[in-house]
């Protein structure tokens, strides 16, 4: 069984690396524009509570000749797992409907009620799309100038 001690690790690590997969997408797009990543255009407009990240994929679907719909497909759902870890609590439900200090409980699948969810076997797909999707961000990234390593 899941510890809580377990799921904020898997939490965390879902969050951060998300993060990273967004900082990637908007240095990619400011990159575009302007040539360079302008802190000043990336947090205030890109950084955006509006901006969400299906309209920064369909910017980058549009700056990217022969984006890669496979890759696209992999983003959504990359995203749709990171909303799990963010807006879904497993300690709503537990074992006989008791919820242990250490143990979390389970939450029902929002698209199918009759199932759990599996915070486990979630972390470990998210972790998987990330070690595709990641590089192909980051070439993204290079392709239109951008360097990575600070260098010139």
């Amino acid at each position: 069984m899941l510890t809580k001690q377990q799921l904020s690790e898997y939490r965390n690590d879902v969050i951060e690396k998300f993060v990273n997969i967004e900082y990637l997408m908007n240095s990619a797009i400011s990159q575009k524009y302007f040539g360079r990543v302008r802190i000043d255009f990336v947090f205030p407009f890109l950084h955006s509570q509006h901006f969400s990240f299906a309209l920064r994929i369909d910017v980058l679907k549009k700056l990217v000749k022969d984006f890669n719909k496979r890759m696209e497909t992999k983003l959504r759902r990359m995203s749709n797992l990171r909303n799990y870890f963010v807006h879904i609590s497993p300690n709503y439900f537990g074992p006989n409907d008791e919820i242990t200090e250490d143990n979390v409980g389970y939450f029902p699948n929002p698209d199918k009620l009759e199932e759990k969810l599996d915070f486990e076997k979630l972390y470990n797909e998210f972790i998987e799309l990330n070690t595709e999707v990641l590089p192909y961000i980051a070439n993204i990234f290079r392709e239109l100038g951008g360097k990575l390593d600070g260098k010139k």
